[in-house]
């Protein structure tokens, strides 16, 4: 073979091996790159994964502290309901000590005076001794009350503030409340800008002669005296019913 020819062929086989050596080359290039993205796609899933987790634990925490105080707020309502019937039960309280009917007491029961209203708390009496005159009963308090008070302790026994009718009666009344003023059934009416009694009878000046006084709208007698004074002050009082 001549020195041309075996030139020819080692020229032709080393073409060959580049040709097969640059064909490999694109296929492993491919392999890396493939290899490459699935990692990348791992390590994504992986990064993905793990901000899930943080986001559910963060808003948990954020989440159960409002969840607790709900349930707490709606426990304590609960029991709430559950025990004011108990601690609040319903009906009113009433000031008389026998008889709770007698409260609000009703027009006739305390005149036609607007402004009573009771100041003084209601203490139990003992059995009351009444002194009879002229076919009536009357009772002198030993306690002292505003005059509704008065009014209702009267109202307990039966009877009203008394109605002074007469000379007779009055001198009667006088001679038994020496020695502290007493609250009667006569009050200043704001409507008729009169002094009525407690049966809503008009006051006869002739019997004894009183003069309105602002704030003193209410009447009492002792010392011999009979004299207008604040309903809201505590004074004795007397008591009258008809004897049965």
């Amino acid at each position: 073979m001549s020195t041309k020819g075996f030139q020819s062929q080692n020229g032709i086989g080393r073409f060959q091996k580049i040709l097969k050596v640059s064909e490999g080359i694109p296929t492993f290039n491919l392999q890396i790159a493939g290899t490459k993205c699935t990692e990348d796609k791992q390590m994504e899933d992986k990064q993905m994964e793990g901000w899930y987790h943080r986001l559910t634990r963060m808003n948990w925490q954020h989440v159960a502290p409002g969840v607790i105080l709900l349930l707490v707020k709606l426990t304590g309502t609960s029991l709430f309901f559950v025990f004011f019937p108990q601690i609040f039960p319903k009906g009113n309280i009433s000031l008389s000590t026998k008889n709770s009917s007698v409260w609000p007491p009703a027009p006739e029961q305390i005149s036609s005076l607007s402004p009573l209203h009771p100041t003084t708390v209601r203490i139990p009496l003992k059995k009351p001794r009444w002194e009879r005159f002229r076919g009536h009963d009357y009772l002198f308090s030993e306690e002292k009350a505003t005059w509704l008070i008065s009014q209702l302790d009267c109202k307990d026994w039966k009877s009203n503030l008394v109605i002074i009718n007469d000379t007779k009666e009055l001198e009667f009344v006088i001679n038994k409340t020496a020695m502290a003023n007493y609250f009667i059934g006569l009050t200043y009416s704001e409507s008729t800008k009169k002094w009525e009694w407690i049966d809503h009878k008009e006051h006869n000046i002739n019997l004894f002669p009183i003069k309105a006084t602002m704030d003193k709208e209410c009447v009492a007698i002792g010392a011999g005296d009979v004299s207008p004074v604040s309903c809201y002050d505590d004074y004795n009082w007397v008591c009258e019913k008809t004897y049965s």
